[in-house]
């Protein structure tokens, strides 16, 4: 479980230093400038974290595991970042090619969301 608050820890401050770090390239929002483009999130909107793994099936004891692990690290920096509320989709990966194939679709279909972690099979 320590594994897994250090790890979550270690992405949501990544995920800080990444807006942060965005202001080098030619699309510009408001201060922000990104080559990919600039993710707005308006003020009081969660900050959406996508996650696909495993929650059923016999390997479901590893994605249970993770998904509680982040819910850890999210608890632990009071459910904000850079002061909006953290919101964490979870989709199951079923840990094959075609549950990872449409887990991913369905966060990446979501134009809030803010970075995806997983899978891990």
């Amino acid at each position: 479980m320590k594994y897994s608050r250090t790890l979550t820890t270690a992405l949501l401050s990544a995920l800080a230093a990444f807006c942060a770090a965005s202001a080098s390239a030619p699309e510009t929002k408001g201060p922000a400038t990104d080559d990919i483009g600039v993710l707005v999130i308006p003020k009081g909107a969660p900050i959406q974290f996508g996650a696909y793994w495993v929650m059923s099936g016999a390997d479901s004891a590893l994605g249970i595991d993770e998904k509680r692990g982040v819910e850890i690290a999210i608890k632990d920096q009071g459910a904000t970042l850079v002061g909006h509320p953290i919101k964490l989709n979870v989709e199951d990966d079923g840990c094959n090619a075609e549950g990872g194939q449409t887990a991913a679709t369905k966060l990446a279909a979501n134009p809030n969301t803010a970075i995806v972690l997983g899978p891990a099979c």
